[in-house]
């Protein structure tokens, strides 16, 4: 079942919900635990009713980081992977940049005082060549550029189990 055919499902309101794992672990609080109706849905959320009697909102993730058969219902965050021959290509680029004396004293200098033009010539260095997300400061095109691993997120890609939940048809 498609992310829109779930959404139709859901605004049926015919259907109820029971939390299996939450945030990737098993560790459910008590009022989001049980059968809980589904009382609404919109374009980015899904609306329960608690066991407290008040409503909780499951935001909809990207259509590639979710799967549904029907009966299960699950949600992933994004994954990792290598960099691709392109982007590994403007990473070298970029690193023979940094690796320039004039670089090397601009950013010095930019560390001792106000400047910051070594930060917007990395930014329109990434920016003109389409890939802003490999400065890993910010998502672009749903990817991210991680400095600690040297991979990028891809919400292309399904990483982790982050939700999971029963359906079922009431009554």
């Amino acid at each position: 079942m498609t992310l829109a055919e779930f959404k139709r499902l859901a605004a049926s309101k015919n259907y109820e919900m029971q939390m299996i794992i939450r945030c990737g672990g098993t560790d459910i609080p008590a009022r989001l635990q049980g059968w809980r109706r589904i009382v609404g849905a919109n374009t980015v959320d899904l609306f329960l009713l608690n066991n407290d009697g008040k409503k909780s909102s499951l935001p909809f993730p990207k259509a590639s980081l979710f799967e549904c058969d029907g009966k299960t219902l699950k949600t992933f965050l994004p994954g990792y992977r290598e960099l691709n021959a392109e982007e590994k290509a403007i990473m070298q680029e970029w690193k023979k940049i940094t690796q320039t004396e004039e670089y090397r004293k601009q950013a010095y200098a930019d560390a001792y005082t106000d400047g910051s033009s070594t930060y917007w010539q990395e930014k329109h260095f990434f920016k003109d060549r389409n890939a802003l997300y490999l400065m890993g400061l910010e998502e672009e095109r749903g990817m991210k550029y991680d400095y600690a691993s040297g991979l990028v997120r891809d919400c292309r890609i399904k990483g982790t189990l982050y939700m999971q939940y029963e359906i079922r048809k009431v009554g």
